[in-house]
């Protein structure tokens, strides 16, 4: 899967001197908190200990209620504040682990706001804002208005560089570096990309791994690197980037990598029973780790259970793929679900491992529903004007032309047109 993110920008990258100075400068602040630590810094909050015990539990509603028995007094006595704000984001997660998703988004928006009071109007969080405007921007169809907030928030981010404090600060401002540079890719404009990864790489950097690749938008930087390096004819660049971040551990966990590894061999070795038993221990793993507080890895459980779906459908298993091609995509929804009404998660749902084995098992009508499902919930997302909701009829199309229906195909290839007509077929607007 990829990231649950987007893009823009048109500027060059900053100057090596100042992107050295930044560096530095954030150094000594991660340096001075680490010193505080072990000096005059107070111990660890114990709302948010008995809070992290309780998630590790798997008691939600213990854990809600130590937050919101502890908010109250906190409102009083330090009304937005970064603390306020850490226990309601805190409490967010709390009530998503129970199921109360609206009443976990209004908390989610209200811990944003008071994070953005704390920042000020000029601060980082204001980059995060203009991100979230320039989304709605691109999913009503505004090109030039998603160019021109995603400008407003690089400048934003550029400018609180050498002010950063926090790791939520440094992943607001790696992850607009991201979004601009993930446009120009979408776009195969290479040479504005490689700048822009440069300047998003060095503040990931400030991450450690393995929890890199859960912060902003770090862990699909290697293939992004790689990507630019092998269209501007650079392969062994591509090829030495992709390889040290595997070694590095930067792809994720490095625990499921590890039996991920083991599956393989098992399979390899023709111990099928043995590479399905891995891959379920795969499963609960990322289970686990889903649910810690502090996780920051999305897609971990369904990527497992696509991996054991392929290795059932390789096995010639078929019922037992489509449980778990099925599960898979029933989690992505229910995440979908859970994120804001025009989240560009929407643009990653994905049918085409359940469409690859209805179409080997001669069952193309049976992926009908599936496909128009997703597309409801892409276009609900994201409108029409948009990549991913075109590819998803493109799909469609095809699977009615592939079944004679040529008539359905026609008409879902004239919208195509139309709105290809409108935002090119190379995603630009006309």
């Amino acid at each position: 899967m990829g990231d649950k993110r987007f893009y823009f920008l048109t500027r060059q990258s900053l100057p090596a001197k100042f992107i050295a100075s930044v560096a530095l400068a954030v150094a000594i602040f991660i340096g001075g908190m680490a010193t505080r630590a072990q000096t005059g810094r107070p111990g660890p909050d114990p709302v948010l200990v008995a809070f992290n015990q309780a998630m590790r539990e798997s008691r939600y509603e213990d854990a809600e209620r130590i937050l919101t028995d502890a908010i109250p007094n906190l409102e009083q006595t330090r009304p937005n504040s970064l603390l306020l704000a850490e226990y309601l984001s805190r409490l967010s997660a709390a009530m998503e682990k129970g199921g109360k998703h609206q009443e976990a988004a209004a908390v989610r928006a209200r811990a944003a706001e008071i994070y953005r009071i704390a920042s000020g109007p000029d601060g980082i969080e204001a980059a995060g804002a203009l991100l979230d405007q320039a989304r709605a921007a691109q999913q009503q169809g505004d090109i030039k208005g998603t160019e021109r907030l995603m400008l407003q928030a690089v400048e934003n981010a550029r400018s609180n560089l050498t002010k950063l404090k926090s790791g939520r600060e440094l992943d607001i401002a790696a992850g607009t570096f991201g979004t601009l540079a993930s446009f120009y890719i979408e776009q195969s404009r290479w040479v504005d990309a490689e700048p822009l990864l440069l300047e998003e790489k060095r503040l990931c950097n400030f991450f450690e791994v393995p929890y890199r690749a859960g912060s902003a938008m770090c862990g699909s930087l290697p293939d992004r690197v790689a990507k630019v390096y092998s269209a501007e004819g650079r392969q062994v660049d591509a090829e030495r980037t992709l390889s040290a971040a595997s070694s590095e551990g930067e792809f994720g966990q490095p625990e499921i990598l590890a039996l991920n590894k083991i599956a393989e061999k098992f399979e390899k070795d023709g111990l099928y029973p043995s590479a399905e038993e891995t891959y379920v221990r795969g499963i609960a793993l990322a289970e686990k780790i889903e649910a810690r507080p502090e996780n920051r890895f999305g897609g971990l459980v369904v990527n497992e259970t696509e991996l054991l779906g392929q290795l059932f459908q390789r096995e010639h298993h078929n019922t037992q793929a489509e449980r778990e091609y099925v599960a898979a995509m029933d989690i992505d929804e229910k995440y979908l679900a859970r994120l804001p009404e025009h989240s560009s998660y929407a643009e990653h749902l994905s049918f085409a491992l359940l469409l690859n084995l209805y179409r080997e098992e001669g069952r193309l009508k049976d992926i009908e529903p599936v496909i128009l499902h997703i597309l409801a919930l892409q276009e609900k997302a994201l409108g029409e004007r948009n990549r991913a909701v075109l590819q998803t009829m493109i799909a469609l199309a095809s699977v009615y032309r592939d079944q004679g229906k040529l008539a359905e195909a026609r008409a879902v290839d004239a919208r195509v047109l139309a709105i290809q007509s409108l935002i090119g077929d190379d995603g630009h607007a006309h």
